[in-house]
């Protein structure tokens, strides 16, 4: 086992703690996400705790299903209690960038509609601004291409130093999302104001929505690779 998921295990085992009886549980997305779902099944905590769980994506769906729990439709379950998802960076006053694997737009709908939501990830997710990962924005197909420049314009006026982009790939195609839309991943380098930036992207028409989560997340939960936890 290497570093990382060390790093990853030790952050998920760490959240079982946050889980009480009848609680209603948003699952995010990745691989640390995959593996708190995976000791949800093992130690029958769906059972024991008498969970609702609700998905962020396709792929959490199909774990968690293979793994014998039962996944429910946000719709049907309402307000939850907790969601505890995955970044693929956070910084110190708990700003997020997420979406690398594809699931940006179900995990913000899922994030807002939970009282608490919590990030497992590896130490190594921490930085001190963000922007050192691609910044995801989905887009609606149709016209992908104007909204793309209408982006990097915008990234223009606001000073970027960098800005350089691509669609997101599968094979020789479009990576298509959940709700059939396009990634876009934007190379900015470092990103001062998130909540601002936020705002800003999604003014814009043809975004549906940007991998920066600010303001959501109430806890980070870093493992690192001494199978120790810091909380931030």
């Amino acid at each position: 086992m290497d570093e990382q998921e060390t790093d990853k295990i030790s952050a998920a085992k760490f959240s079982l703690k946050y889980l009480q009886k009848g609680m209603k549980l948003g699952l995010g997305t990745g691989a640390t996400v995959n593996h708190l779902i995976k000791l949800i099944a093992q130690k029958s905590l769906h059972h024991e705790l008498n969970l609702t769980m609700v998905s962020t994506s396709s792929q959490t769906r199909r774990l968690a299903e293979s793994l014998g729990l039962t996944i429910s439709e946000l719709d049907s379950v309402g307000q939850l209690d907790l969601t505890i998802d995955g970044a693929d960076e956070f910084d110190l006053d708990r700003n997020l960038i997420k979406g690398g694997g594809g699931a940006l737009l179900q995990e913000k709908i899922v994030a807002s509609s939970s009282d608490s939501m919590k990030v497992i990830a590896s130490m190594t997710k921490k930085v001190d601004l963000l922007g050192q990962f691609p910044l995801p924005v989905e887009i609606v197909a149709f016209g992908w291409n104007t909204t793309q420049k209408r982006l990097k314009d915008l990234f223009k006026e606001m000073q970027f130093d960098t800005i350089e982009c691509q669609i997101r790939r599968q094979g020789q195609s479009p990576f298509v999302t959940d709700e059939s839309n396009y990634i876009i991943d934007f190379y900015l380098g470092r990103i001062a104001a998130p909540k601002l930036f936020e705002e800003e992207i999604n003014k814009q028409v043809g975004v549906v929505e940007c991998g920066i989560f600010s303001g959501l997340c109430d806890e980070v939960i870093a493992g690192d690779s001494r199978a120790q936890v810091s909380i931030f």
